[in-house]
């Protein structure tokens, strides 16, 4: 949406200033949760998936973003899908530039 759109040309604007990391992230992570294997994901249409955890006291922890090993460092979609049958998860990003539709598969 408008605001992501909004959030990304901010993010390119902090980067080319040098007031953020861009390997940190951006994301709200607030769309949805989800398991990439062991790992509980909070999602977010703008960045990588933030892995979380639940502390003894029931408070919710970020641990970071999770960037698949260093292989990927866009965003996806926060409504990835799991194969009942494979158990493969599946998402797709879309991009400004070429490519600008890709998919995956975990």
């Amino acid at each position: 949406g408008l605001i992501d759109v909004a959030r990304y040309f901010r993010f390119i604007g902090q980067s080319m200033k040098g007031q953020v990391e861009r390997l940190k992230g951006f994301g709200g992570a607030n769309i949805n949760v989800a398991f990439f294997g062991k790992k509980l994901m909070a999602l977010c249409e703008s960045d990588l998936p933030y892995i979380i955890d639940l502390t003894q006291d029931g408070d919710i922890e970020t641990l970071g973003r999770w960037e698949f090993d260093m292989r990927m460092f866009a965003n996806m979609t926060a409504h990835p899908k799991v194969d009942e049958v494979t158990k493969e998860t599946s998402a797709y990003r879309v991009n400004f530039l070429s490519p600008f539709l890709t998919f995956f598969r975990f």
